[in-house]
């Protein structure tokens, strides 16, 4: 097997990049793109228009369709940049075949230098999201597709808690994944929770944030539908699991908390903090008479 057929990477130290990746793919829209999509398909346009390259139709919506995606497609897969652009020129140059010698090398070196600026792009969003953040996101909302939710579960210190409306997952996870956080589909995605000292928030350290949120809200009995083992030797389970009961909040989303409906950063501080210095929230005692 070639190097460049090997298996999909699997380590964290891979993920701000691929999330990098995925992250400026989510810019494709079908009818305007988003700017941040925009920025990278400018590149190859600039570069075939300087190397007076013309294809069967458009240039720009040739490269929209066939190039950037794909390269896109493979790093957000975990292929390593430089790997993914010899894919992507192996492949073009089997669809330009040797015919036209004069194209295929200007197509090759336009495709190289289109390749060698995205990359320098990723890494420039990578560098300008550096480091670590601890998270609360809603984990079906987040378009990262199912390799990059499988790499959440298995190497990053996460918790999860699922009921019959959501699904909120809560990790130290790349700085990056900030950047999808603003997304909107009924309020926020998600809130940046702790951007500092985050090495203390292991995977029990996030099951006790959310068990202390949960009992804060007024649910304490859902505490024990808290996840923290999302390892793949848990996943087996998944098939046989039960969702916990509806969370029965009065928003179970999230928000900025001006003019927005949903819980926000304040909201959850107090179970942030309790958390942080390992400390359980106990449940409420019940008034006599009251009702389990």
């Amino acid at each position: 097997m070639s190097d460049l057929e090997q298996p999909i990477a699997t380590s964290a130290e891979c993920l701000p990049v691929m999330l990098a990746a995925r992250w400026v793919l989510g810019g494709r829209t079908p009818r305007q793109h988003q700017e941040r999509y925009e920025a990278f398909l400018d590149v190859i346009d600039d570069e075939f228009t300087a190397a007076e390259i013309t294809v069967g139709c458009d240039s720009r919506t040739y490269a929209n369709k066939e190039l950037l995606p794909v390269w896109l497609e493979d790093v957000a897969a975990g292929r390593e940049p430089p790997a993914a652009t010899e894919r992507l020129l192996r492949r073009e140059a089997e669809r330009v075949g040797d015919r036209v010698p004069d194209l295929a090398r200007r197509l090759k070196s336009a495709l190289e230098r289109a390749c060698r600026a995205w990359s320098h792009m990723l890494q420039g969003i990578v560098l300008a999201n550096a480091g670590d953040i601890v998270a609360i996101f809603h984990e079906d909302q987040l378009q990262l597709g199912w390799d990059l939710h499988d790499l959440f579960r298995t190497v990053l210190p996460c918790a999860r808690l699922r009921t019959r409306e959501v699904s909120w997952l809560v990790g130290r996870v790349p700085a990056v994944l900030g950047l999808f956080l603003s997304e909107r589909e009924s309020g926020l995605i998600g809130l940046v929770l702790e951007r500092e000292h985050t090495h203390k928030f292991d995977a029990e350290t996030c099951a006790l944030f959310l068990r202390n949120a949960v009992t804060l809200l007024g649910r304490p009995e859902l505490a024990s539908y808290v996840e923290a083992d999302l390892s793949t030797a848990a996943s087996e389970l998944e098939d046989r699991y039960e969702p916990a009961p509806a969370l029965g909040l009065p928003h179970s989303g999230f928000g900025t908390g001006f003019r927005d409906f949903g819980l926000t950063r304040a909201d959850l501080l107090p179970a942030l903090q309790a958390a942080w210095n390992g400390r359980e929230v106990p449940a409420p005692k019940r008034a006599r008479g009251q009702k389990a």
